[in-house]
């Protein structure tokens, strides 16, 4: 739908909302009961945290699934989750783990011990093929069980982000039964100890979770330890922009993810709807090039591209100015984050990069297109089929072409998308990764991640490999800000990668949603979720 006409539809949808009541009033109490739809934009792939590594993905499991330990929302700060406690050996190798008793999966087995030793060795196993946990687990040798409330992980040497590790839903215990019983389909058959449970999954379409009844372990910080108010939770995909923001306006979705931020900034300031936001941390969006191929094997083109690419033409132009330009691999919310690293950027100039490309040995062509031995500068250029990363696409490619480069847009699914720039399968393409810890440079950027985890720019490196080696096993903070902060510098210098944005989640969701949650990393949490009387 054009623009114009989708901003005109929107506005006589709202106009036709009665205004919320209660402004100003003190808030009444939380209300059971009533269901919750999300608009998501795109899929995910399965719902168990040993083999997923989708966003939204890790969004839905997070209200099935309970972590070991969880970040603050608010600070940060790590802390319980179905572990009540966690001691640390001095050398950093063995990590003790007291779990909260009482805790039962949603089949109706006990969360002990044995349950969460059998979820740890379950990544650890090379047959799951785990592109994302396995890589965040760590160097675990044993896994030992005192009691049936105690958990001992020893590890072969220090492991720095394990603790953040553990806050990630990539290691939530998960039903042993359940594994037993699906097998390879347990990821469409998830079974956690969450607040909610799956009522059924249509893939890629969507997921209808109901309250888990019995839940009586929920994190501190939320208000109340007992079982969600929510009797219904449901995730759905609607790619396009307008659909969602009608269906919003209508009442038939209560939270559009990732929503469009023109219409935030509008709809935000109508009392029948709410605007929430949330800087992302890890690894920004990045445009990624992917050096095992012709032509981004040379350097000098790499540099190019970060030269013809105007990141603030894109963060207006696509992300309306809602966020920021990134000039680091690292988002600034992440620790490890060095502003002194944005000195290595290349700024937008046309020039450089046609001085580069010349260097190169490319030539101007007939139609405009640097050529070199006969060949063109023609690439594709792969993203989703997501109105707003559509938009990225086309504005990278109108900026290419003022240099002399042809990039022929692929727009395919989230799920077949993901899969393809693990394989390198285009020149290049577009990615983020969300993570708390630097480590996240570790799978994006370590050679043993091509193709197991996610170093989509196929990037092999032996002095980047160590760095990031290091830093793994350096457990003092300053010198592991240090070496991150080399590693940073090393990836700005041979760009692998070319950082552009740095995410600011927006959200919006309907006036009457209280108790809604975004966690450290930016996904929703539903727990303490309510709806109120229109």
């Amino acid at each position: 739908m054009h623009v114009r006409g989708l901003v005109i539809m929107v506005t006589l949808l709202a106009a036709l909302l009665l205004p919320a009541a209660g402004g100003g009033a003190v808030a009444p109490p939380p209300r059971p009961g009533g269901r919750v739809v999300v608009a998501l934009t795109a899929g995910w792939d399965l719902l168990d945290p040993a083999v997923a590594a989708f966003t939204f993905a890790r969004e839905i499991m997070g209200n099935i699934f309970d972590p070991l330990l969880i970040r603050d929302p608010d600070t940060g700060e790590i802390r319980p989750g179905v572990a009540s406690s966690y001691t640390v050996s001095p050398d950093g190798r063995v990590i003790l783990l007291k779990l909260r008793q009482g805790v039962r999966f949603h089949d109706g087995t006990p969360l002990n011990a044995e349950a969460v030793a059998f979820s740890i060795n379950r990544i650890k196993d090379p047959a799951l093929r785990s592109p994302f946990a396995a890589t965040i687990l760590g160097p675990v040798e044993r896994v030992e069980t005192p009691d049936p409330f105690t958990v001992q992980i020893t590890l072969s040497t220090p492991f720095a982000p394990f603790l953040d590790a553990l806050t990630e839903i990539g290691l939530a215990p998960v039903s042993p039964t359940a594994v037993r019983r699906f097998g390879a389909n347990f990821g469409q058959n998830p079974v956690g100890t969450g607040p909610f449970i799956v009522k059924e999954i249509v893939p890629n379409q969507r997921v209808t979770l109901v309250r888990n009844p019995d839940y009586r372990w929920a994190p501190r910080f939320f208000r109340h330890p007992g079982p969600a108010y929510l009797d219904e939770l449901v995730y759905t995909v609607v790619p396009e922009d307008a659909t969602r923001l009608a269906q919003l306006v209508r009442g038939e979705v209560q939270v559009l993810y990732n929503a469009p931020p023109r219409e935030v900034a509008r709809l935000g300031r109508n009392p029948n709807f709410r605007a929430f936001f949330k800087n992302q941390s890890g690894l920004p969006r990045v445009i990624v090039l992917n050096t095992s191929r012709w032509p981004f094997d040379d350097l000098r083109v790499r540099q190019a591209v970060a030269h013809a690419i105007n990141k603030d033409e894109l963060l207006r132009a696509v992300y309306e100015n809602v966020g920021a330009v990134a000039n680091a691999p690292l988002s600034p919310a992440t620790w490890g984050y060095n502003k002194a690293v944005e000195q290595l950027a290349q700024p937008y100039s046309p020039d450089r990069a046609r001085q580069l490309l010349a260097e190169a040995g490319w030539r101007p062509g007939p139609d405009g297109i640097v050529v070199k031995d006969g060949r063109p500068f023609r690439i594709r250029l792969g993203t989703i089929t997501v109105a707003q990363q559509l938009l990225d696409a086309q504005v990278k490619q109108a900026q290419l072409r003022q240099v002399g480069i042809d990039a022929q847009i692929v727009a395919i699914e989230q799920a077949p998308y993901l899969a393809g720039i693990r394989r390198g399968e285009w020149e290049m393409a577009g990615m983020l990764f969300v993570s708390a810890d630097p480590d996240v440079l570790f799978i994006v950027g370590h050679s043993s991640q091509i193709e197991r985890g996610w170093n989509t720019a196929i990037y092999r490196n032996a002095e980047l490999d160590r760095l990031l080696e290091e830093g793994r096993v350096t457990m003092d903070p300053r010198r592991r800000f240090e070496i991150y902060t080399r590693a940073q510098e090393h990836l700005m210098r041979n760009v692998p990668y070319i950082p552009f944005y740095v995410i600011r989640r927006a959200f919006l969701t309907t006036g009457n949603l209280n108790g809604y949650v975004l966690d450290a990393r930016a996904f929703q949490l539903f727990h303490n979720a309510w709806l109120a009387r229109r």
